[in-house]
Formats: structure tokens, C-alpha cells, sequence
């Protein structure tokens, strides 16, 4: 389980309005959350606000299906220091809420930040590491970086700890969104002895000084920068510095387009609220966060693709072979009961084998009067370029019919008749890259995919189908399937996993297999 921390200000005074980053949080930060958050292991979403501004802020959020509670800045702040300027106040909010959050870890936002896509728990690690966005040691200040040296410099002076050389650090840690460990900040506001007005005194940020303690504690192992981040000082995504109005709509475009972090951020007070530009970026992420709101949200998306009479002479039955291909549906929903599943079958099927297969599968797409689909079904020597075929049908099917409808986590190939094991987890599984087992073949003298069972990013589904289409044309020199996409998906775009999670027989002699 997580927490989630966004402080926020509704308004600037009475009668003067609302503030600039309540605007923005009421119409994308909080629609983006409606949307992408996927709060299954959230235990709360805690909003810290003024308390004469917590009946308003209650009434905002009153119908949403995320976990908020509403804690007053008085529960937090030390009355001495509640008049303190709001960004201050919110840095020692982020602080010190610690010691009432109730999981092991939780994240800060700023109210100026939005989700552009899906985004939970599993998100926040890589290798059982907290993922977190770094800067290196900056000596004057550059719109492509976010930290100042002054306030680095005053929190070691802080924590006593001018000893550590930040000036060769290249990883500091950055701005919001950040993951705190609640151990960690309730140690470091030890050291301070919980004084809040002795912080407000030294000119510091909530993360310069939790990641000196960090350092200080020799616990940067418990962080990584590897993984998909959370969040990247990108201008082309975020709005960071000043610019016109149609560049602000461009990055708000690109974000959700370009899908390069979790979260985005319009700065708040590069704005006014009387500029038109806010109604314009409303109005451009609004053109995604509507339709999203409709859609249903689906962990899986599985492809199976089936031949349920064979071209060629197989060790199994045809009964034997549809047990086994309606085993695979029903294996699929145990271990993933929010997914769905789509069956491309290649081959001539009646009514009572339909009936079995539309109550075992989300989709069932028969193939079997498609001419140039049977044309690579029946291929004299390579049943890859059958199998390729069926599956380019069926995501190209998902990509028109099921996408507009669904949001998913992950997307699988499982060979028809083959079962997902106890091996199988899925949070194993990286939702930006392409997830194989690796074996050698000796044959070919160089290491191949298993294709049994793989993932394919959702991000890159009409990628993978461009692949699809040039492996159907191109197969024949790659000799198989399996070195086909050794071959064609670069490194960096691949996470290997052993096990990954799946058995099954070898159709032509009956071999058990364990991956």
C-alpha cells in the first residue's frame, strides 16, 4: 500500500478569487487522478488545506471513488508558523505529515501536477528499489534544472553535514513528485528536533534536505533512477519556463501523446488567473482526460492465437485440443480475473465449438474465410508466419475496437493450449518495454525468445503491429519467429525474465514444457 500528500490553497483571499494552482488542480490535476490512478493498493489520497477552505475542497472531491481525506494545515503546521508564505508551508507539510501516514511509503504532489497516464503502486519501484527524478549539483541556476546550490548548500548546514561534497554528485535528488520512506523523514525530523520555525529560519526545500539525510544515512541504495520515471524535466512536456500560449498547448499535447513520465506539470505561478491561457490548456487536456473518464479499466490484454484443426499432423485430439485452448481462457482469468482476452482463431469452426468459445473468451475473431490469412496458416515449412498472421489480425482488431473502450496495464501473446503458472507475476513485468524468456538455441547458435508467453507494451501496441506485418513479409530470413524478435526489438525496449511463468505441451509429441 501507498499514501499519496498534495497540499493546496483554494483561494487567494477573500473575495479575490481562486488561486491559480486550485484551478488547475480542480480542472486537470484532479480530473487526470479520476482517470489514470489506479488507487487498488492506494490507502489514502491526503488533501492539506487551510481550515476554513476544507469545506469547499470536501464538496470537490465528495463523489470521487479515489480514498481523499481532507487534514487541515493546523493539524501539521505549528500555529507560529501557519502564516509562513505558502510555499514554505507546504514544504514542512510534506515533512511532517510523516508521522500520520500509516503506510511505509508515501508521495508528495504539488497541486500544479497531473497524471497523463496509468499510475499505481507497482509504478513506483524497479528492482524493488523507489524510482526518484535527479538532478546533478547546479552552481547557477538554468531553466533546465529545477534545484538551487543555496538550497542544498543550507541543509547540510541544517543537519551538520557539510562534510558530504554535493558539488560531484550527479543524482541529487529533484523536485515533486517524489516517493519519501515515512522511517526516513521521521528520522531526519529527529535530528532537527522537530523544530519547524528553526526550518522557515534556513532557507532549505523539503527534498534537499530529505536527501541529505538520505546520504548522510548512506541509504541512496533504497533509490534508483533506473525504470520509467515519474516524472522528467522536459520542456516539451511540462510547462517550466515562460512562453506563448501556443507552445503551453503544445506541451500539454505532448504530454499525453508522448507518454515520456507519469506526471506532468504546468507551473502555477508562471500564470495568471486572469490570462486566457489557462482556459486554453484546460480545454487541450480535457480533450484526453473526457474520453479516458469512460473508459473501463483492464489490468491485461491477452492475444491468443489458435489452430484449432491443424495443417499439420499433431500428437493431440481435436476434443483434447479444445479442452486445452478453453484451459488457457479460464487460466488466464484465475491469475488475472480484470483482464481480457481475445482469441484469434485460424481455422473452420462450428456452431457448438463457437458457443464454447464465446463463453470462455472476451472476443473470438474467426479467420477461417480470410483468404491471405490462410495463405500463411498454411505454410509448407514455417507455422511462425501462421501464427504472426492471426496475431497481426488481432491487434489490429484491439487497436480499432479495443482501445477506444478499454485503459490497460499490460498487454500479452499466449500461445493457444498453454497455461500461465504460479511463476507468473505480472508485477515482474515492466509496462514500457517488451517482456520475454531468453533461451539458446543450438541450432541457430545464438540466443532466441521463447514466444510461448511474452509482453508487449501498450504504449508500443501499434509498434508491435508494424513488426507483425514486416515478420509476416520477412520471416523466411529470419528462419523462425523466436530469432525473429531476438533480432528486431532493440535492448533497452526489452526486460529478460527467468522464469516468466508458463507450461504446456508440444503439440506434435505431447514434450512438457516449464518456462
Amino acid at each position: 500500500m501507498f499514501t499519496i500528500v498534495l497540499p493546496i490553497k483554494l483561494y487567494k483571499g477573500k473575495d479575490l478569487g481562486q488561486t491559480v494552482n486550485y484551478t488547475l488542480f480542480k480542472n486537470i490535476g484532479l480530473p487526470s487522478y479520476e482517470a489514470f490512478l489506479d488507487f487498488s493498493k492506494l490507502k489514502e489520497f491526503i488533501l492539506v488545506c487551510p481550515a476554513d477552505e476544507k469545506n469547499d475542497l470536501s464538496k470537490l472531491v465528495s463523489n470521487s471513488k479515489i480514498p481523499f481525506k481532507i487534514l487541515e494545515d493546523e493539524s501539521i503546521i505549528h500555529a507560529d508558523c501557519l502564516n509562513s508564505k505558502g510555499w514554505y508551508k507546504q514544504q514542512l507539510i510534506k515533512l511532517f505529515i510523516s508521522r500520520v501516514i500509516q503506510t511505509d511509503n508515501y508521495i508528495v504532489l504539488d497541486s500544479d501536477l497531473y497524471l497523463n497516464q496509468i499510475f499505481g503502486f507497482e509504478d513506483i519501484f524497479h528492482d524493488g528499489k523507489i524510482k526518484y527524478s535527479s538532478e546533478p549539483w547546479q552552481t547557477e541556476n538554468s531553466k533546465y534544472y529545477s534545484t538551487n546550490s543555496k538550497w542544498w548548500l543550507n541543509s547540510q548546514r541544517i543537519l551538520n553535514a557539510e562534510n558530504i561534497a554535493l558539488e560531484n554528485e550527479t543524482r541529487l535528488m529533484s523536485v515533486t513528485p517524489q516517493v519519501l520512506i515515512v522511517k526516513e523523514v521521521n528520522l531526519l525530523l529527529e535530528k532537527i528536533k522537530y523544530n519547524q520555525r528553526f526550518l522557515l529560519e534556513n532557507n532549505f526545500t523539503e527534498f534537499t534536505l530529505y536527501w541529505i539525510h538520505i546520504l548522510q544515512e548512506n541509504k541512496s541504495s533504497l533509490y534508483t533512477t533506473i525504470g520509467f520515471p515519474l516524472w522528467n524535466h522536459d520542456l516539451t512536456t511540462n510547462i517550466l519556463v515562460y512562453q506563448d500560449d501556443d507552445e503551453n498547448v503544445k506541451a500539454v499535447k505532448n504530454s499525453f501523446d508522448c507518454n515520456s513520465s507519469y506526471f506532468s506539470v504546468i507551473q502555477g505561478y508562471l500564470l495568471d488567473s486572469t490570462n486566457e491561457t489557462i482556459p486554453k490548456l484546460i480545454t487541450e487536456a480535457n480533450k484526453y482526460l473526457v474520453n479516458v473518464k469512460f473508459k473501463t479499466h483492464k489490468k491485461a490484454l491477452f492475444f491468443v492465437a489458435s489452430m484449432l484443426v491443424p495443417k499439420r499432423t499433431q500428437a493431440f485430439t481435436l476434443e483434447e485440443r479444445l479442452i486445452q485452448i478453453l484451459n488457457t481462457a479460464s487460466n488466464i482469468k484465475k491469475y488475472i480475473p480484470n483482464s481480457i482476452c481475445v482469441l484469434i482463431e485460424g481455422s473452420e469452426i462450428n456452431d457448438f465449438v463457437r458457443t464454447m468459445y464465446n463463453g470462455s473468451y472476451d472476443y473470438t475473431i474467426e479467420c477461417s474465410d480470410e483468404k491471405e490469412i490462410q495463405q500463411f496458416v498454411s505454410h509448407p515449412s514455417n507455422i511462425g508466419f501462421g501464427e504472426l498472421k492471426l496475431l497481426e489480425r488481432g491487434v489490429k482488431f484491439a487497436i480499432d475496437k479495443l482501445l477506444p473502450k478499454f485503459i490497460f496495464d499490460f498487454a500479452f501473446k499466449l500461445t493457444s493450449r498453454y497455461l500461465l503458472t504460479n511463476e507468473f507475476d505480472i508485477d515482474l513485468f515492466d509496462h514500457t518495454k517488451y517482456g520475454f524468456h531468453q533461451v539458446y538455441d543450438s541450432y541457430l547458435r545464438q540466443n532466441v525468445y521463447t514466444t510461448g508467453l511474452y509482453c508487449i507494451p501498450i504504449s508500443r501496441l501499434e509498434e508491435y503491429y508494424r513488426m507483425l506485418t514486416y515478420g509476416c513479409e520477412k520471416l523466411d530470413e529470419f528462419v523462425m519467429v523466436e530469432k525473429f524478435f531476438h533480432t528486431m526489438i532493440p535492448e533497452r525496449h526489452r526486460l529478460l525474465l527467468e522464469p516468466i511463468g508458463v507450461e504446456g505441451f508440444l503439440s506434435y509429441n505431447k514434450t512438457y514444457f516449464k518456462k
